[in-house]
């Protein structure tokens, strides 16, 4: 099966110092059994036949490049110990720096310290709704069917990639791909070494915002909600200016019915600025809504698609530009209900994305039994103090909660 442009596009933003995957980390309960290699590779081989992709390698294809089976497949070389040395989050982050190799499969699952199982993918082979089909059916004792379309999800298109009327496709560009107001110190050539840091939340509690502040208001609201305010605790402590900051919300173009092999990249995105010089949590909440709620209603990712699908690399490299925007915040929801691991109880699936060069920082959100988590991943060199970003994320949504209680 040959590649898509967009699969293409996406492999070559891989670099000496851009990995270019996409990561799924399983966090067992920490007093469940810790799980053995062996173990691992007898589970992940019995399932491997429910994705086939997962056997196939890169080649040639005249003048493109196409998926094939890689007769040389060998698991030991996919399913592999990774030692933990420091902490779960220190461990992902090497894990994220490590390329996956091109003459292989392009993936792989290690296993950490017993109790956690990190799902690596090349973006290229899958993006973050494809990741999900894949750790479903590989790892996840749940049903493998999708568990639904992402929070910032597209309604069906009805111009996609089909020359729409020009007025409207010129206000999406003024209002998407516009420069942004300022440049941010995120905005910088980013090196090969990766921090990660985690945040957490109770998903109910998202339901709980939104019966206080507005029957509107989406996860993903509340998830730009919170990384503005985590940036905003994270410029304060830095001594920064309180610019408003510019994010791209990727929004999923994968349908529900779609099988689990569904793979590759099939998603658009649009732009929202978070208002961090805005100092009260609930009215930084509330304007980012009303701002996604216009996107959405002008349906401005089918929009953006149709342009760069239109404007070819012309369009796409001017969409990456960090005039454009700053950061990267995806969301994709996982199960519903508990989920389990090898029969072991996870207690959380955090994603991790990979930066892209002048963008430093990557926000992926995941949810999964009930728990929303927030995944950074960053430049080690260019950004610091990460984890005063992740513990900002979770002290916004503290004061989400204690503003929603008080009314």
């Amino acid at each position: 099966m040959r590649l898509t442009a967009e699969d293409v596009r996406i492999l070559g933003l891989e670099t000496a110092r851009v990995a270019g995957h996409t990561l799924k980390v399983t966090a067992l309960a920490r007093d469940a059994d810790p799980v053995g290699l062996a173990e691992l590779r007898a589970h992940v081989a019995g399932r491997l036949d429910r994705i086939p992709r997962l056997r196939d390698r890169l080649a040639t294809d005249g003048d493109g490049l196409a998926w094939e089976p890689y007769a040389g497949f060998d698991l030991h070389e996919h399913v592999r110990e990774h030692a933990l040395r420091g902490t779960l989050e220190d461990a992902v982050a090497q894990l994220m720096e490590e390329h996956l190799d091109r003459d292989r499969p392009l993936w792989s699952v290690d296993l950490v310290g017993g109790r956690a199982l990190v799902l690596k993918v090349h973006h290229a082979m899958a993006d973050g709704m494809a990741v999900r089909r894949i750790a479903t059916a590989l790892l996840w004792d749940v049903d493998a069917s999708p568990a639904g379309s992402s929070p910032a999800a597209a309604p069906e298109p009805t111009h996609r990639h089909v020359l729409a009327d020009v007025p409207r496709l010129s206000a999406a560009i003024e209002r998407e791909l516009a420069p942004a107001v300022s440049r941010s110190s995120l905005a910088r050539r980013v090196g090969s070494s990766r921090v990660a840091a985690f945040a957490t939340t109770d998903l109910a509690a998202i339901g709980r915002l939104r019966d206080a502040f507005g029957t509107h208001l989406t996860v993903n609201d509340v998830v730009l909600g919170a990384t503005a305010g985590g940036l905003r605790r994270w410029l304060l402590a830095r001594d920064a200016p309180l610019h408003r900051m510019r994010v791209k919300v990727p929004v999923s173009l994968h349908r529900a019915g779609e099988g689990s092999d569904a793979l590759g990249n099939d998603d658009s995105f649009f732009f929202v600025d978070l208002p961090l010089a805005e100092p009260d949590p609930v009215a930084r909440l509330l304007a980012i809504a009303r701002e996604c709620t216009l996107r959405k209603a002008r349906h401005d990712a089918l929009e953006l698609g149709t342009i760069l699908h239109i404007g070819g690399r012309v369009a796409v490299h001017w969409s990456m530009n960090p005039h454009v925007f700053t950061l990267n915040v995806s969301n994709v929801p996982g199960p519903r209900g508990a989920v389990t691991a090898l029969g072991r109880p996870v207690r959380a699936v955090y994603a991790l994305a990979e930066v892209a060069d002048w963008h430093a920082l990557r926000v992926a959100v995941f949810s999964a039994g009930g728990v929303l988590t927030f995944g950074l991943c960053a430049d080690r060199a260019g950004v610091e103090g990460l984890g005063v970003l992740a513990a900002g994320i979770e002290e916004e949504l503290g004061a989400l909660a204690a503003a929603a209680a008080a009314r």
